[in-house]
C-alpha cells in the first residue's frame, strides 16, 4: 500500500530529484515558496522545506528511490526494536499543504510592496 514519506535530500537539489522521480512516474509533492530575491528584486520560487520533499510510495520501491542522484535517505524513526522506520505522513497533511500552497499561503512577496523602478545611471 502507497503511503506519503519525506525525503531527505541533497540541499539545492529538490528540483533535480523531484524531476527524476517525475521520469519513473512516482507521484512527489514539493511544497514551494515564492519572495523577492537578487538585485534587482524579482519574484523566486524556493523550496519550503529545503532539504526535504514528500513522496507517495510503498517500501518495496523504497530502495529505487533511496539509489536516485540526490536522495540522501527517508526520514526515519527508531521503533520499539531499533530498526530504522520510514516515517509514514498522513495523506490529509500533505493534501493541507497543497491547499495552503495553491491559495497562496507561501506566497511572501505579498507582505512586501513591489521594489520601485529606480533606472540605473544612463537609462
Amino acid at each position: 500500500m502507497a503511503n506519503w514519506y519525506a525525503l531527505r535530500v541533497v540541499t539545492r537539489q529538490e528540483r533535480a530529484v523531484a524531476a527524476n522521480l517525475a521520469e519513473r512516474d512516482l507521484p512527489f509533492f514539493l511544497p514551494m515558496q515564492t519572495d523577492w530575491a537578487g538585485v534587482p528584486k524579482v519574484k523566486h520560487m524556493d523550496p519550503l522545506l529545503p532539504g526535504y520533499l514528500f513522496v507517495l510510495c510503498d517500501l518495496e520501491s523504497a530502495a529505487d528511490i533511496i539509489g536516485l542522484q540526490g536522495v540522501i535517505n527517508f526520514v526515519r524513526y527508531t521503533a520499539n526494536d531499533g530498526v530504522l522506520w520510514p516515517v509514514e505522513f498522513p495523506g490529509s497533511i500533505i493534501l493541507g499543504l497543497q491547499i495552503e500552497e495553491r491559495a497562496g499561503t507561501y506566497d511572501f512577496t505579498r507582505l512586501v510592496t513591489a521594489p520601485k523602478y529606480r533606472p540605473l545611471k544612463g537609462e
